[in-house]
């Protein structure tokens, strides 16, 4: 049995606090959008923080939540800047939502609808959280496999504090491996709170050259250039009292090839996103209200065969609150609005009000309770009330700590604006699409540092929206889709210098191809931490058989399954202060394919340094 994943690692070692928290007490954000432990969440829910990210300095986000369980970004191993393909739990990119300090971010231009995470700069990330499963009861519409809650730097003791993270390396294929400096990362982060005021800034830039991203004799060099700049300011005006206000800035410059004819070519995909964010929160204790507001605004343009220039807003506020109905019974009840605007020749646009109340009861000291409902209100549909339902048990028995949970949840997912109104086979005809997902797992924690979570899955995808090839038209599917699946995850402080954590998944989808979805797959990573100083981290991933489309021919090929192994050394010239790294990827320059007819990585060294001042 294959197993495998990724860990949190401290800033330089594994840590040797005795008193670290708790697997189950882990403060989780997202799942109810107020700070709940672990062992009271009834969800698979993956929290990536600092230790992990201090770990991938120089790597995109998808590579990083690509080593996560039940989440495939294809395109993620490919030349940098490569399109992304996000599967989660053997879904489609249009059944993930992203929300950035609680606020709703996505492309109404973009064929999918969904936001490109090539415009996030992970050096201003704090925190990631991914909410597996049928989640629309809380966020809303298309929220159906997973939601991806990302939480930026902010300071939170009184100071001024800034972090630099600084690299290069190669960016070369299995065949070109000439070892030559292509590809640097620069990032700089300001944070600070004096008093009642906090404040912070951060800039990133990030380039890479040297892979062609079609595969040919020539392999011409397609570059990516990745700009992102951020700037925050917040005001706690009473102890139970706070508004901040966030605005965000990314640009994106990337060539591509002609993928239909698997040929180089001198195209260029710029995109660039400006987005304003408010937070207010008012209250504290039994009794919270929240405001998230905000808004972004995307232009990009392809320059190729097939020009086309793309304009889309998105704009969001939800307002909610905590309340204490009875003892042991809190609801959180709020009311969203969503607003997706795209300029398709002409403008079009639609609107989404969601009234939605969610109850957390506690029957016995054992035994809770989560059940909410939503109505969706969508201006060019009918209304539709999503729901779920979501028991958990939580015992001791003898020297472990064993949860168990189970869960039953629908969503509703609108077309986009580019399928119903687009110039590439739109159907203004399109009906929304209806998930549910029944989910049942466990999680069991040791008093020796070990964890183990296992979870049954089963999705049912009803009218989804998909592409006929023949027609040339976006159209609802006529069969239904059931998606299967297990997932498991794993995490061992084996020694007070060893850490161990791994992920299996397997995913089988049926009613359709299953496209770039592979049935198994695994990763593991080890951390030791062989002197006071410096530590070696070891990652390997397995990715399955799966089927991928060959333009040229239009027909299914099956990809074989491949392995990769990583290799990351740090060493801290200054504790907490600077750390030094070495990281190779692809360590023994394996070939392989994830996409027909283009390149991946093959074996990558990168150098770069991470400091705190």
């Amino acid at each position: 049995m294959l197993f495998l994943g990724a860990s949190l690692c401290g800033f330089s070692q594994v840590s040797t606090d005795t008193t670290q928290i708790h697997y189950l007490d882990e403060v989780l954000l997202s799942e109810t959008k107020f700070e709940s432990k672990r062992r009271e969440s009834g969800k698979m829910v993956i929290r990536i923080g600092q230790d992990e990210l201090s770990r991938s300095v120089g790597q995109s986000m998808a590579e990083i939540i690509n080593r996560q369980a039940g989440i495939e970004i294809n395109g993620s191993r490919s030349r940098q800047g490569e399109v992304l393909g996000i599967f989660a739990r053997g879904g489609r990119g249009r059944q993930v939502v992203v929300f950035i300090d609680g606020v709703r971010v996505s492309d109404p231009s973009s064929f999918s609808g969904t936001f490109d995470l090539r415009l996030l700069n992970p050096a201003s990330v704090e925190s990631i959280e991914i909410i597996k499963g049928a989640n629309s009861t809380l966020y809303g519409a298309n929220a159906a496999s997973a939601v991806l809650y990302i939480t930026t730097k902010k300071a939170t003791k009184n100071g001024l504090f800034t972090q630099i993270t600084t690299s290069f390396g190669t960016n070369q294929t299995t065949e070109d491996q000439n070892f030559k400096t292509t590809t640097s990362s620069n990032n700089v982060v300001l944070n600070g709170k004096s008093g009642s005021l906090s404040f912070g800034a951060d800039f990133g830039h990030n380039y890479a050259d040297g892979i062609s991203s079609i595969s040919t004799i020539a392999n011409e060099d397609d570059k990516n250039e990745q700009t992102t700049a951020g700037a925050h300011i917040g005001w706690d005006i009473t102890e139970n009292w706070d508004v901040s206000i966030r605005a965000a800035f990314a640009k994106l410059n990337t060539d591509y090839d002609e993928s239909f004819s698997l040929q180089d070519a001198p195209y260029t995909y710029l995109s660039e996103q400006k987005g304003l964010s408010f937070s207010g929160k008012y209250g504290t204790g039994q009794t919270e209200i929240h405001l998230k507001a905000g808004t972004n605004g995307f232009k990009s343009e392809n320059i190729s065969t097939f020009p086309g220039d793309f304009e889309g807003r998105n704009t969001m506020a939800d307002l909610y609150g905590k309340f204490l109905v009875a003892e042991g019974l809190n609801a959180i009840a709020g009311l969203s609005f969503l607003k997706e605007k795209a300029v398709l020749g002409a403008e079009e646009s639609f609107e989404i009000w969601d009234p939605y109340i969610h109850f957390q009861g506690i029957l016995s000291p054992k035994i809770r309770i989560n059940a909410g409902a939503r109505m969706h209100t969508h201006s060019s549909y009918d209304s539709e009330l999503v729901y779920s339902l979501n028991p958990v048990f939580n015992t001791q028995i003898r020297n472990a700590d064993l949860k168990i949970f189970a869960s039953y949840a629908t969503a509703y997912l609108t077309p986009t604006l580019n399928q119903l109104y687009g110039d590439f086979g739109a159907n203004a005809s399109l009906e929304p699409e209806r998930n549910s997902t029944a989910e049942i797992g466990g999680q069991v924690v040791l008093d020796n540092g070990f964890h183990l979570g296992v979870a049954y899955f089963d999705r049912a995808e009803e009218d989804a929206v998909i592409f006929d090839n023949i027609d040339f038209q976006y159209e609802n599917a006529v069969m239904r889709t059931d998606v299967k699946g297990v997932e498991m995850d794993m995490g061992w402080n084996a020694l007070q210098t060893l850490k161990l954590t791994a992920n299996y998944t397997f995913t089988e989808r049926q009613g359709d191809a299953a496209l770039r979805i592979p049935k198994h797959k695994a990763a593991f990573q080890g951390i030791w931490s062989f002197s006071k100083d410096t530590s070696i981290m070891l990652q390997y991933s397995y990715t399955g058989n799966r089927l991928d489309t060959d333009f040229n021919t239009f027909s299914n090929e099956t990809l074989k399954a491949f392995s990769l192994f990583n290799l990351h050394v740090t060493h801290d010239l200054i504790v907490d202060k600077i750390q030094l790294f070495a990281r190779m990827d692809n360590l023994f320059n394996s070939s392989y394919t994830e996409i027909i007819g283009f390149n991946t990585q093959g074996r990558n060294l990168r150098l770069g340094a991470l400091i705190n001042l």
